[in-house]
């Protein structure tokens, strides 16, 4: 009997397409995740040994201050509270790294603001603390440039280093999640500060190794971009000695071999340009990760860029280290020369403009004051309001000659609109005499005559066409009329008023 195999197929695996790019996103801020150590770490790391600390000294390797206890007029040796929080005035936390932490404060000697970068994590040993130095070993080797993030000091204080450098207003990170998309101009002119800045370092023999939005800088007059974050920068001279790459993202392909070399921060650049010209998301690793390596950029994303900038921006992107650009030949393009030759006119118009505006809104506020005076200067006087009579006045005192011809006329005009003889309380003497008001006021017209002394009432039909219709209101209005001062021939009744009005 002959043994049959049956040979089932095998099943045909079934990969399902990687969406190679997507536009750039914002995602919510959080902490990154430690760094990984890169090799076997020393034993002064793993047999940690406490560093010494007797409240904050400053650090320095242009002097010899670099263990010097601070002084100062704001720092009190007797508080509890450590330098940091008396010297400064912390506002908020403007950003966090992998390495550290950085805090907006205001100086509280001379009122200025100020960015801080405080450890994340405590020295852990004398090999770590060496480490940390490094960043500020390689700021103070460093001459200012207007393109670079300036340094001021640095100390260490409770097994933490703090570095105070010049605060600027936002990162490109930050910048385009407000604008989305970059227009080529933006992008032209941060990639001309920015490699000026590059150069700077280039020049001084320093590689920045972690070019990336979140390490660019917008000045606070918001004209000039800087570099910033100077935690990697590793020198030429000494081979990229203990030399680590930066953000997956922005790496440069040779880094993974361990090859370091001032191209790096060249790849680093273009492709950052590339995510803010195009607005795409950077994958950290993946195929598409080594699509951009390749040079195979997405086409959808990359069709609106200029034939200029594209082409800069694929040499940048180059695989080959030898074949990327250098800096001066990026500045030296013809592009960035025209914005380099207008830089000048461009400064000083970022300059006046500001001042003239400025003074155009003082011009404008002192002619509108001067309008108003005008106007007020020919504008007619407008006729006082008498004044509220705010408590009753007594019967017995005497009136002005004015007011004496105030009633005069009031009672004359309501005699003339009275209808079918009633008084009504909607008078104007009603509202600005007392004796007239709502509130009933007795009128006692002889102390010997009980029932003549009955209150007036609104709404009583005081005057009527005839004085002799109602006598008792006749005999209290001279009454009112004698102790008021409308004696020696004045009106006891609306009969002789009619009279003197004809």
């Amino acid at each position: 009997m002959t043994d049959v195999h049956l040979h089932s197929p095998r099943p045909t695996p079934f990969f399902q397409p990687e969406p190679y790019f997507s536009q750039r996103r914002k995602t919510p801020f959080k902490a990154p995740p430690k760094a990984p150590a890169k090799s076997c770490p020393p034993l002064s790391r793993v047999f940690t040994s406490a560093v010494a600390s007797d409240g904050p000294h400053t650090i320095s390797f242009a002097s010899d201050s670099i263990n010097e206890p601070i002084s100062g007029l704001r720092y009190s040796t007797d508080s509890q509270e450590p330098y940091f929080e008396q010297g400064f005035e912390i506002i908020k936390k403007i950003g966090e790294g992998s390495f550290g932490e950085v805090f907006q404060v205001k100086s509280r000697e001379d009122g200025q603001l100020y960015a801080i970068k405080r450890s994340r994590q405590r020295f852990t040993g004398s090999w770590d603390r060496r480490k940390k130095l490094d960043e500020v070993e390689k700021h103070e080797c460093l001459p200012p440039h207007p393109n670079c993030i300036r340094f001021y000091k640095a100390w260490e204080e409770n097994l933490h280093l703090y570095i105070q450098t010049e605060l600027c207003s936002m990162s490109l990170s930050q910048y385009c999640d407000a604008h989305g998309r970059l227009p080529e101009r933006t992008v032209w002119r941060i990639l001309m500060d920015i490699g000026k800045g590059l150069k700077h370092l280039h020049d001084n023999r320093l590689c920045h190794l972690d070019i990336k939005p979140d390490n660019i800088f917008l000045s606070q007059s918001g004209t000039t971009w800087k570099l910033g974050d100077f935690g990697l920068v590793s020198s030429m001279d000494t081979d990229f000695e203990g030399a680590s790459e930066g953000d997956a993202c922005y790496m440069a392909p040779e880094l993974m071999e361990g090859r370091f070399s001032p191209g790096a921060d060249v790849f680093s650049l273009g492709i950052s340009m590339l995510e803010v010209a195009c607005d795409l998301q950077l994958p950290s690793n993946g195929e598409s990760w080594h699509m951009l390596r390749r040079g195979e950029l997405p086409e959808d994303f990359i069709k609106n860029l200029s034939p200029d900038l594209l082409s800069l921006l694929t040499s940048m992107m180059s695989h080959n280290p030898q074949s990327r650009p250098c800096v001066n030949q990026i500045l030296g393009h013809r592009k960035l020369r025209r914005m380099q030759l207008f830089e000048p006119a461009v400064k000083l118009k970022n300059k006046i403009v500001p001042l003239f505006s400025r003074v155009f809104q003082w011009i404008l506020r002192f002619f509108v004051i001067l309008l108003n005076l005008l106007r007020l200067s020919h504008s007619p006087m407008r006729p006082e309001t008498p004044p509220t009579l705010g408590k009753p006045q007594s019967l017995g005192e005497p009136l002005s000659d004015s007011e004496d011809e105030d009633i005069r006329m009031s009672l004359l005009q309501q005699s003339i609109s009275q209808h079918n003889g009633s008084w009504t309380n909607h008078s104007p003497i009603c509202h600005q005499y007392p004796v007239y008001s709502g509130s009933p006021i007795p009128l006692h017209l002889d102390d010997s005559s009980a029932d003549e002394a009955t209150p007036l009432k609104p709404g009583s039909p005081l005057l009527t066409s005839s004085p002799a219709t109602f006598p008792r209101a006749d005999r209290a209005m001279r009454r009112v009329h004698s102790d008021r001062g409308f004696v020696n021939g004045g009106p006891r009744n609306l009969m002789e008023i009619f009279k003197e009005a004809d």
